[in-house]
């Protein structure tokens, strides 16, 4: 139970003033609010997202994709496109091995993280498409050993009846912030 009384409220309008005089800064450094008003072409919206630099990258240390970016990082947020078990030369690892092709999966997405100085601590989001469901234990084995206990994400499993290439069993995309 909070303490009533003067500890809890302003004791005049002047301390309340204080607080409201600090957060106008912050209210206005968004266009559409006061002192950046939005103007109908969506200029300023424009003007305030090009402020933010996009890094799109493909680490030197998974294979090089065919027409999309494997990271894209915007901010503090970083989003990893889905990752297989191809290792930096593109060579399928484990075919036929679940367990193996989970692995590399995830020792993809941890490159990935890497390179761009987050690590698997701040995966905030995880999709995984698997294709066969007798792998869903082994699978739960092998993220325990990459994703920490005290920093599990929201988390998605699909059952998908193929990926890009039929030896594929699982595909695993996150999303995280930096550190």
């Amino acid at each position: 139970m909070l303490p009533s009384g003067p500890t809890t409220q302003p004791r005049s309008r002047n301390q309340a003033g204080s607080v409201v005089a600090w957060l106008v800064p912050l209210y206005r450094k968004r266009p559409g609010t006061a002192g950046f008003p939005r103007d109908d072409t969506g200029e300023n919206e424009i003007q305030w997202r090009s402020a933010m630099a996009v890094e799109r990258s493909n680490p030197s240390a998974l294979a090089n994709p065919p027409g999309y970016s494997h990271v894209v990082k915007d901010g503090k947020t970083i989003y990893v496109a889905g990752q297989l078990s191809r290792n930096s030369a593109g060579e399928t690892v484990g075919e036929g091995n679940f367990s193996a092709q989970a692995e590399q999966a995830f020792k993809n997405v941890q490159a990935a993280l890497e390179s761009v100085g987050s690590n698997m601590h701040h995966i905030m989001k995880m999709n995984v498409f698997m294709t066969h469901r007798e792998d869903i234990p082994e699978y739960r084995v092998v993220r325990a050993k990459f994703i920490p206990e005290d920093a599990l994400p929201v988390s998605t499993l699909i059952l998908c009846s193929g990926l890009a290439d039929p030896v594929f069993r699982i595909e695993v995309e996150v999303v995280a912030t930096m550190p």
